[in-house]
């Protein structure tokens, strides 16, 4: 799911939702059928995912589609499927040093990436614990939107010295506490100055960090592609690790509404 500032949700892919009604419909099933149609759909769903990754399409989507009905009969890919995201990239990692696959990527996509020490910034807004999208009990869309819409209300509603156009951010990073996939989603926009009173509010702030980024600027539909580009191909194509923290989507909204919204995708490196 991806969620602008002012125009609220963009896209939504509610995962979860469509997993639990395919496996709702093959519990219904005799177990020798239902056996045999988890095989035949889960392993379609896992190559056509492999074949994706080197041609173009959502192979991630497809191999953890994939992997979630499969985890309805196998031991294995329970376990993968538990692991998430970071089971997912173990196997594609394995899977190409075993085959030796050079996915060709964007050139023009791959020459945006950046790094950069983000300065310290404070934010204004509120958060909430999620579900990642990359498990199969999500809860991302039912969470990040609504909290957007709350979160705004309350901010435009306080008499605050801002910019006429806030920057509006939003920061993830892991539940260390929580189940597997547990998030801590932040959505908020930033101040100069910690009012006296919150309003309901909460107030995060943001500690210099490096980071790898790319900037959208184009359509807010392309946005959802660039997301998984950066982070499946373009980020760890260009060998610069990643490390546990914070990650961010910066919303810079233009004072022309003729011109798109540009739109930073950061991740914390070395």
């Amino acid at each position: 799911m991806w969620f602008h500032p002012r125009h609220g949700i963009i896209k939504v892919v509610d995962r979860g939702y469509i997993l639990e009604k395919i496996k709702g419909l093959l519990a219904k099933l005799p177990h020798p059928v239902r056996w045999v149609l988890t095989m035949v759909i889960g392993f379609i769903l896992l190559i056509l995912g492999i074949i994706m990754m080197v041609t173009p399409g959502p192979g991630l989507l497809f191999i953890f589609f994939g992997l979630s009905i499969l985890a309805l009969e196998i031991k294995w890919a329970r376990e993968v499927n538990k692991q998430g995201m970071q089971g997912l990239e173990k196997i594609m990692a394995k899977l190409k040093s075993i085959f030796k696959w050079k996915k060709k990527t964007d050139e023009k996509v791959r020459h945006l990436l950046e790094t950069a020490v983000f300065p310290e910034r404070t934010l204004l807004g509120l958060s909430r614990p999620f579900i990642s999208a990359t498990q199969s009990n999500s809860n991302a869309s039912e969470v990040i939107g609504p909290l957007w819409g709350e979160m705004s209300k309350l901010f435009f509603s306080m008499k605050l010295d801002r910019d006429a156009n806030p920057v509006g951010y939003g920061a993830m990073w892991n539940d260390v506490e929580g189940e597997p996939g547990s998030m801590i989603y932040f959505a908020g926009y930033e101040i100069f100055e910690i009012p006296e009173d919150l309003g309901g509010l909460e107030v995060l702030k943001l500690r210099p960090t490096k980071y790898a980024f790319i900037e959208h600027s184009g359509p807010m539909s392309d946005l959802p592609s660039k997301i998984t580009s950066f982070y499946t191909e373009i980020l760890p194509a260009s060998g610069i690790q990643r490390i546990d923290g914070i990650d961010l989507e910066v919303y810079h909204e233009s004072d022309n509404p003729e011109l798109p919204t540009r739109v930073i995708v950061a991740a914390p490196v070395l």
